[in-house]
């Protein structure tokens, strides 16, 4: 009865994991395919490309001059006089203020292409970590199926056992306990990897449900171990906080620029309304011709007091980003020696696991199978075996996700 009962539940596990997949389209990808989609389609990359046109687009604000004043005066009182006229005036900064902005624009347009850069590194990092996570947790689902079928050995001899009279209802008990125990871990850990596949797809923004192209857990290839500072990840980050100072550093400079004038120019010429005459009053023109005028000047700033704090202000933002580029870098360090570090740990238990580790697994496994059917050994040995055996295993694809997380942690550092 026990046999049917688990047959039956394996059958309905089956059919309710095909259903799962049957209703979610699933597409099998790369790792390099993972992250040319992610690339296209992640919201965080379609966010720093516009910041970058954005950036872009501002540079035409650089040359931003006031608005052009047109004016009309009347005396009603006066004749053809030059009090009645149209007068066009315009408002310079001064010419060398345009130039420091524009310098200003472009310094902040080349920052955001060096965080974009940063970006797209964040996110092959967080697809690299999210794939080989996928990775590990088919390789769990692998490890609990290929148990259970041991599992299933066990209770059938348990069985056979129990019923020729060769064993109690213990042995059996256990037999079946461990099938069903092995039956929900194998129901928790599809649920890990329906998680994962979400979590993947959700970076990818697909609508698939992405299944990765290898078909075994694997070592992924890494950087080569060598000096921080030649990293890749190192040298954007050092261009980012460079430019960060860059930027810093030209908006001191717009901040002095407005310390010089601003320059204004007009010009009017007569224009006399004929129609507009209250008072009776001679208003016709000057027989010489129309009064033409101009005039020039410039606004000189006398009071320095908030423009004087406003340049303080910047020059502390330049030192204040100069001593966070310290603090990150002494981070990074610290980030990466502690990255080294986790690998060398994961490869050294890497190493025993392919030599010694596996090997012992399926020895145990093996004579264990043969030792407890031919009777040589008594079923809790026999279990406590087969449980040595499946800890190696998960303990070694542990170990292979481990060095793929450091090495993942090494390279986008």
């Amino acid at each position: 009865m026990i046999r049917i009962n688990t047959i039956t539940y394996f059958v309905a596990v089956l059919l309710m994991l095909s259903g799962t997949v049957a209703s979610t389209a699933q597409k099998r990808v790369s790792l390099d395919e993972c992250l040319k989609i992610a690339e296209q389609n992640n919201p965080a990359m379609r966010s720093a490309r516009l910041s970058v046109e954005q950036a872009r687009t501002m540079e035409g604000t650089a040359f931003d001059i006031d608005k052009t004043g047109i004016s009309l005066s009347q005396d009603l009182t006066g004749g053809g006089s030059p009090e009645n006229a149209i007068v066009v005036s315009q408002t310079f900064a001064f010419p060398t203020v345009y130039g420091a902005k524009r310098k200003l624009l472009k310094e902040q347009t080349v920052l955001q292409e060096k965080q974009a850069g940063m970006t797209a590194r964040e996110l092959r990092r967080d697809v690299s970590s999210e794939y080989c996570d996928l990775l590990y947790t088919i390789e769990r689902q692998r490890i609990l199926t290929r148990q259970a079928d041991i599992y299933k050995r066990f209770l059938f001899l348990a069985n056979a056992k129990l019923k020729y009279g060769e064993t109690g209802k213990l042995e059996q008990m256990n037999a079946a306990r461990l099938c069903r125990e092995n039956e929900i871990a194998l129901q928790n850990v599809a649920r890990d990897v329906l998680t994962a596949r979400t979590r993947l797809a959700q970076l990818l923004c697909s609508a698939d449900s992405i299944m990765p192209a290898e078909d075994s857990l694997t070592v992924i290839g890494g950087p080569a171990e060598g000096l921080l500072q030649d990293t890749p990840g190192t040298m954007l980050l050092k261009e980012v906080l460079a430019q960060q100072q860059r930027v810093a550093g030209q908006s001191v400079k717009v901040e002095q620029q407005q310390f010089l004038p601003d320059i204004t120019v007009g010009a009017s010429t007569q224009l006399v309304l004929k129609g507009l005459n209250p008072y009776n009053v001679d208003r016709s023109r000057f027989d010489k011709g129309n009064f033409m005028g101009f005039e020039v000047g410039v606004s000189v700033p006398l009071f320095f007091g908030a423009q004087k704090a406003r340049l303080k202000a910047a020059r502390k933002e330049a030192d204040r980003l100069n001593a966070e580029a310290e603090t990150r870098l002494l981070q990074l360090q610290g980030r990466y020696d502690n990255a080294l570090n986790d690998l060398r740990k994961a490869e050294a238990n890497l190493e025993y696991y392919d030599k010694e580790g596996m090997k012992e697994a399926d020895e145990l496994e093996r004579i264990s199978q043969v030792s407890y059917e031919k009777g040589s050994i008594g079923y809790v040995e026999y279990i406590q075996n087969l449980q040595t055996a499946v800890d190696i295993r998960n303990a070694r694809a542990t170990a292979v996700n481990e060095v793929n997380q450091a090495k993942i942690r090494l390279k986008y550092l």
